[in-house]
């Protein structure tokens, strides 16, 4: 129990840290301490960016949210043709082979 109070302790003061930080130099070593820190000092960019910029953040994020639904869309159909093909008796290898042939 002591180390999840001391754990808790390090984490609020390090959020306390983050908060008074004035610099963006500041920000960006908490950036590089946690992909936490990382994700705070993203979002803290965006709210505090001008219209303009904000635009180009929210418009780049869109475009790689939607690439990222394709891919893991592709991916979900691919495994289940791979799947479908070995619950069918095909070996795993010949199944690969025929998605191999069937992407090109």
């Amino acid at each position: 129990m002591e180390k999840l109070s001391k754990l808790d302790n390090e984490s609020l003061r390090e959020w306390l840290r983050f908060i008074k930080t004035e610099s963006k130099e500041e920000f960006m070593e908490f950036a590089e301490k946690s992909p936490v820190f990382e994700k705070a000092v993203d979002v803290l960019s965006m709210v505090s960016a001008d219209d303009y910029n904000r635009m180009l953040y929210e418009a780049r994020l869109k475009e790689w949210r939607d690439n990222k639904s394709r891919i893991d869309r592709a991916l979900a159909e691919r495994t289940q043709e791979l799947f479908a093909l070995w619950e069918s008796g095909v070996s795993l290898e010949e199944a690969k082979k025929r998605l191999a042939t069937t992407s090109n």
